[in-house]
C-alpha cells in the first residue's frame, strides 16, 4: 500500500496532520472549493464470520467539493430539480464546525471534542478504490468476496420522499482526519506525514 501511497503523491508538499487540520479549516477562507482526497480507512463490514474483519484497508482517491454544508447542497440539488423546499428540515448534526465557520469541512464530534473529521461531497468520478488485506493489495479472488462483507453506501430517505432518485442524491463522506493520506486543494497536492 505505501508504494501506491507513494506513487499517487510523488512531488506532494509533506504537512503535519495539525498542519492540515488548519488549511482545510481554512480553505480559500472558506469560499467553495475543490478538493481531491486520497483516504486510507477501515471500511464499514458487516462482522458475523467475517474472515476480513480487522485486516481490510480501503485506499480510494474521491474528487469532491468542500465548504459547503449539505442543507445548501440539497437545497440546491432540489432547485435544479424543481422542487419545493419550504418544508425542508435538516436534522442537528452530531458533529459542529471545527472553527465555528458554517462551511468548514472540520469537523468535531459533539460528544467527543478531541475527535476531527473532514466532511466532503464527492463527485461521481471516484479515481480509484483499492483494497487491501494484511497490508497486501487484495487478490482478484479476496476483492470478489470483499463485495460480500464490506457495507454499501446507503440511500437517503429524506432525499427518497422528495422525489430524489437515488442515483441523483447529494452524498456526504465524512472520515476520520487520521484516515487523510494525501489532499490536493486549490491545485496543490499535500501528502500528511
Amino acid at each position: 500500500m505505501n508504494a501506491k501511497i507513494d506513487q499517487l503523491t510523488a512531488g506532494a508538499i509533506s504537512i503535519t496532520r495539525a498542519e492540515l487540520v488548519e488549511k482545510m479549516a481554512n480553505v480559500r477562507n472558506g469560499a467553495h472549493s475543490f478538493s481531491n482526497q486520497i483516504l486510507a480507512t477501515i471500511p464499514p463490514m458487516n462482522k458475523t464470520g467475517n474472515p476480513f474483519l480487522d485486516r481490510t484497508i480501503k485506499l480510494a482517491q474521491w474528487g469532491s467539493g468542500v465548504n459547503t454544508t449539505y442543507a445548501t447542497k440539497l437545497e440546491n440539488k432540489a432547485e435544479k430539480m424543481g422542487i419545493d423546499t419550504t418544508e425542508l428540515t435538516i436534522e442537528e448534526s452530531k458533529y459542529t464546525r471545527y472553527n465555528g465557520k458554517p462551511n468548514c469541512p472540520v469537523l468535531r464530534l459533539k460528544k467527543d471534542p478531541s475527535a476531527l473529521y473532514i466532511a466532503f461531497f464527492p463527485n461521481d468520478q471516484v479515481q480509484f478504490v483499492e483494497y487491501y488485506v494484511d497490508g497486501e493489495l487484495a487478490t482478484p479472488l479476496q476483492a470478489e468476496q470483499l463485495k460480500a462483507w464490506v457495507k454499501r453506501p446507503y440511500a437517503s430517505a429524506k432525499q427518497t420522499a422528495m422525489g430524489i432518485a437515488v442515483e441523483e442524491q447529494v452524498k456526504i463522506r465524512i472520515a476520520k482526519i487520521e484516515s487523510v493520506v494525501a489532499i490536493r486543494i486549490d491545485g496543490t497536492l499535500y501528502r500528511v506525514v
